[in-house]
């Protein structure tokens, strides 16, 4: 598309009253006043700009960049309100070249839209909202290997919708911050098959394939019948209750824990596989959690790591070949019964924890 025909629809847009789109179709929520508003990166026009981080710098605050077909390196950084246009999803590429994270965002009211955001065969970042509220990423994807998406807690108000994921997905809660923020996660996929995020929702009955699992303040889920082999962390679970996980399993979730629980409550965790993970399970502040009949091994950091949790109970799973079966920091009344450690014990088993340590008394003597 020439750019004499891109300012041409931005101006009968504006004529009557309808918003920007771009070349694929997707809605902008920039507010185009003058053409200085607009900068093009690629193309033939004799003014574009080559690399897209130098019209970044120069774009208005509320300005529009738009990215024609090709390949730019990223390691951008985003520290204004802009909309930031590709193309073609397909064609239009950011790649980290030696970056870690190819994007990194600073600022409210960001739109990223229409881009494949990579860094293959690397463990990066696609993109990082370390700081910004109101910010929409749309239609891209995201073929990296590392964290597809990180948001960090405390942002609000972000808008994900109708990406592409393949190997990675999205880090949603990444601290133990508990907060009331809003996110609209919808029309996404991982691996080809959807990603569910759930806010302030209840009484769900999940038995069909799913890419990942993002549940926010939210009561009576059930999951049942999963493989999740996707890099990033599957299931991600803050501020919940009376949550059921049964006969799920996460392989070689290397970028994060196969199940991240953060103030939940009277979570079930039954029959389940946990391996090939950063860590297996990591319960954050929870209590009243059971964790039984499940398979928790070769996780390259640790099987289940709980952390200023209570009153949960871990019974009759199998822990074999992680870097550390359990460990625990700063939890009371953590009871530990019948689990299968590496092999048959015939005495007690000393779970190991700061300040105190914990027992679990009666070992099983052979797997379940």
């Amino acid at each position: 598309m020439t750019k004499e025909k891109i300012l041409g629809l931005l101006v009968l847009l504006m004529l009557i009253g309808l918003p920007a789109t771009t070349a694929t179709t997707i809605n902008t929520t920039t507010q185009i006043t003058t053409f200085s508003d607009i900068l093009y990166v690629g193309g033939s026009g004799p003014n574009n700009y080559t690399a897209i981080q130098p019209a970044i710098d120069d774009v208005v605050e509320g300005g529009t960049i738009y990215v024609y077909c090709g390949f730019y390196y990223g390691g951008l950084s985003i520290n204004k309100s802009l909309t930031l246009i590709g193309e073609n999803r397909d064609i239009t590429i950011i790649d980290g070249n030696d970056s870690y994270t190819v994007i990194k965002i600073f600022a409210d009211n960001v739109q990223i839209n229409s881009f494949t955001i990579q860094k293959e065969n690397s463990e990066c970042t696609a993109v990082a909202n370390y700081i910004g509220d109101n910010n929409t990423l749309i239609n891209n994807k995201f073929p990296t290997g590392g964290s597809g998406l990180h948001i960090s807690t405390g942002n609000n108000n972000i808008s994900i919708i109708g990406n592409v994921f393949i190997k990675t997905g999205i880090e949603l809660f990444s601290t133990l911050e508990t907060d009331e923020k809003h996110h609209t996660i919808k029309g996404n996929t991982l691996e080809g098959k959807p990603i569910i995020y759930l806010e302030d929702e209840a009484n769900y009955y999940i038995d069909y394939p799913i890419g990942q699992l993002i549940l926010n303040r939210c009561d009576n889920i059930t999951l049942v019948d999963q493989l999740f082999k996707a890099k990033s962390s599957p299931l991600q679970i803050k501020d919940s209750t009376n949550i059921l996980l049964y006969d799920c399993q996460s392989q070689w979730t290397v970028g994060g824990p196969g199940l991240n629980l953060v103030s939940c409550s009277n979570v079930t965790v039954e029959n389940c596989t946990f391996t090939g993970c950063a860590t297996g399970i990591n319960l954050h502040y929870c209590q009243d959690c059971i964790i039984t009949r499940s398979n928790i091994y070769n996780n390259i950091d640790g099987g289940i790591k709980l952390q200023f949790s209570a009153l949960c109970t871990i019974t009759e799973n199998n822990f074999r070949s992680n870097l550390y079966n359990a460990f625990m920091i700063f939890c009371k009344f953590i009871e530990w019964n019948n689990n299968f450690w590496n092999r048959p014990r015939l005495f007690p088993k000393i779970i190991f924890g700061f300040p105190r340590l914990s027992i679990d008394m009666s070992p099983a003597r052979s797997q379940f």
